[in-house]
């Protein structure tokens, strides 16, 4: 499930591309109306997804409904720790897509059993993703040359594109930053459908 049609259209490539097309299906659209029959899945996969989820307990109810009686559900995400201040907040909340609430753990994890999901596991990445992937393709680096650059174009970038997509490509720089910083934290739960 993917609500970009463009995001949609490059899976549906790949997955043509990689000869995996009568295995996996694709379909367009949100985690609250998904096109499956109650208790049809054993296993959902959920990445990177449920910080910009509206109505997320609605759509973990969702997931709930698709789910096999005891089956598993994997979420890799990301929260908030004490590191980020709420300057931090305010500039990646506004510009990312993120539903307010949604990076906060313990939010988070209410909506997980508030929907009948029993967390059986979590595991704490923190910065060792972070790391593993600085020391080899180098992204936070990147980002940060990339946010120098264009704050020091920042009156070019505005007159140009606008403050709100300023702001935007601002915000996904810090993002790359703030994971570094420990401001953001990467957590994957193991959860148990009823």
């Amino acid at each position: 499930m993917e609500p970009v049609k463009i995001q949609v259209e490059k899976a549906r490539s790949a997955v043509r591309h990689a000869g995996l097309s009568d295995r996996i299906t694709l379909h367009e659209g949100a985690m609250h109306d998904v096109p499956y029959p109650d208790a049809y899945f054993d296993f959902v996969w959920c990445r990177d997804v449920v910080e910009q989820v509206d109505d997320l307990e609605g759509a973990l109810r969702e997931m709930v409904r698709i789910m096999k009686p005891r089956s598993h559900v994997l979420i890799n995400t990301t929260v908030t720790t004490d590191r980020l201040t709420a300057q931090d907040a305010a500039l990646l909340g506004h510009h990312l897509g993120n539903v307010d609430g949604n990076l906060d753990r313990s939010r988070l994890e209410d909506a997980f059993t508030r929907s009948g999901l029993t967390i059986e596991k979590q595991t704490t990445v923190g910065t060792e993703w972070a790391e593993h992937a600085e020391e080899r393709s180098q992204p936070t680096s990147r980002a940060l040359l990339r946010l120098a650059r264009l704050r020091r174009q920042r009156e070019v970038m505005i007159a140009d594109h606008g403050l709100d997509i300023y702001k935007h490509i601002e915000a996904n720089l810090h993002w790359e930053v703030f994971l570094f910083l420990g401001k953001l934290e990467p957590i994957v739960y193991e959860l148990a459908s009823p």
